[in-house]
């Protein structure tokens, strides 16, 4: 199933036609974004289904960090074979370092 981002929201409808659930206690749910380019905007975010989300009809959560890399990419370079003018595409990830040390 896909939803679309409203604002900060988005919804999706977890029942069949006959308006019964079809995700059980213990399913795992993944979410993914991804932009409108088709970008994946985030990593895979899981949700385990509790008997508190199916006698809410909620199961909500939290998504940090989209639209930043969790890993460091060098991207395919165009063109290729090298013209003129060449683009390197690259992303960084934010590496987090422990002041404490």
């Amino acid at each position: 199933m896909s939803a679309s981002v409203e604002g900060d929201y988005f919804a999706a409808a977890t029942a069949g036609l006959s308006r019964r659930s079809v995700v059980e206690v213990g399913d795992v749910t993944e979410l993914h974004v991804v932009g409108p380019n088709g970008n994946v905007e985030s990593y895979t975010v899981r949700f385990s289904v509790t008997p508190e989300h199916l006698a809410k009809a909620v199961l909500s959560g939290r998504i940090d960090g989209i639209g930043k890399p969790e890993q460091d990419l060098l991207l395919q370079i165009y063109p290729n074979p090298f013209k003129p003018e060449t683009w390197i595409p690259y992303q960084l990830s934010i590496k987090h370092v422990d002041s404490s040390s």
